[in-house]
């Protein structure tokens, strides 16, 4: 069953948690941020990319980006610029140093979106930048995509042939930089094992990195809204709203579409699983993450920092995952990595 809940809303931050997340070399700003008269963005040459839920249409076409050069454009307009399959960009000129967005609704109000300024030369790199609203790949030799939304889906990639996988809530520049290290929601490494994976996604940047493309055709599609029941079809993750899990970054991105709590199950009901879960946590004792095997009747709570608990679960037909956010400190955070195995 799918879940999504759209409502537009004079922002009330929980925190000034949500806000404005800078990454090693990239900048992603969420509805929060917008909810003022004007953003000053320092830019420098950067690109624009901007992701707008088909609800949020009417609200976005309100907030102007204005680079003092060119004729002002909404950032819904940017939002439906493309380059053939992948995600087009609002290219900003070298020579200008900073734009503005103004809001021009009444109130200052907001609804979901994203957008992310990344340095020009992501143009010339090998990640491609697709609008999860978009994203539907069939057999295709997949090096790196970058998935982004500011909505709630459920993502499935399935590979033939042999594959290491490695996907973290960010952008590429994150991907392998010390100072910002981020926590991977998928690392498979095992040549001889599976790299499907099946996941629910509440987070605006998702960077999948296929290290053996060459020899594999992958198939990539994305479903919006949240799907509460998912099976053991492939490796899986679970995380809190917002989550990106990198170090040195404290803010959590913040959508009205994403729902407080979190709350998934995995089932097979024709056979049983073994099932390895790791973690990593940032929560307290009264917001524990609830991990129950609904088949040997365990459930355990864990908080604390990270890294987090690890366990095997075996011979499962069915694991529940659940979470609710605290909001009187939205930093907290949690990731739950599961791989089924016979």
């Amino acid at each position: 069953m799918k879940s999504a809940r759209v409502f537009f809303s004079f922002v009330v931050l929980l925190d000034t948690s949500f806000a404005l997340i800078a990454f090693s070399k990239t900048k992603l700003y969420d509805e929060s941020d917008f909810a003022v008269p004007a953003v000053t963005i320092h830019t420098g040459g950067n690109l624009i990319y901007v992701s707008v839920p088909a609800a949020s249409a009417a609200i976005t076409k309100n907030i102007m980006l204005h680079d003092f050069l060119h004729d002002e454009i909404s950032l819904y307009d940017i939002s439906k610029l493309a380059k053939g399959t992948e995600k087009g960009y609002y290219e900003v000129d070298s020579d200008i140093q900073q734009v503005k967005i103004l809001n021009m609704n009444p109130g200052y109000l907001t609804a979901p979106i994203a957008l992310w300024v990344v340095p020009a030369s992501f143009a010339h790199t090998t990640a491609k930048v697709i609008d999860v609203s978009n994203l539907n790949i069939t057999r295709d030799s997949v090096e790196m995509i970058t998935v982004m939304g500011a909505e709630p889906y459920t993502l499935r990639s399935i590979t033939e042939g042999p594959m290491r996988v490695y996907a973290i809530m960010a952008g590429q520049d994150s991907l392998d930089v010390d100072a910002y290290t981020c926590a991977h929601v998928i690392e498979q490494m095992d040549l001889t094992s599976s790299s499907d994976f099946h996941a629910r996604v509440q987070s605006p940047l998702l960077t999948i990195y296929y290290a053996d493309y060459l020899g594999s055709k992958t198939s990539i599609r994305a479903d919006l809204g949240i799907e509460n029941s998912l099976d053991f079809s492939g490796i899986s993750f679970v995380t809190s709203p917002g989550f990106n899990g990198c170090k040195g970054q404290p803010n959590t991105f913040y959508s009205s579409l994403y729902d407080p709590t979190t709350s998934c199950t995995y089932s097979s009901p024709t056979r049983p699983y073994d099932v390895a879960i790791s973690s990593v946590l940032y929560t307290d004792s009264a917001h524990p993450v609830t991990v129950t095997d609904n088949t040997n009747g365990e459930m355990y709570g864990w908080y604390g920092t990270t890294p987090g608990p690890n366990l095997t679960m075996h011979q499962t037909n069915s694991i529940g995952i659940s979470w609710t956010r605290n909001d009187n400190n939205p930093l907290q955070s949690f990731l739950v990595r599961l791989i089924p195995s016979n």
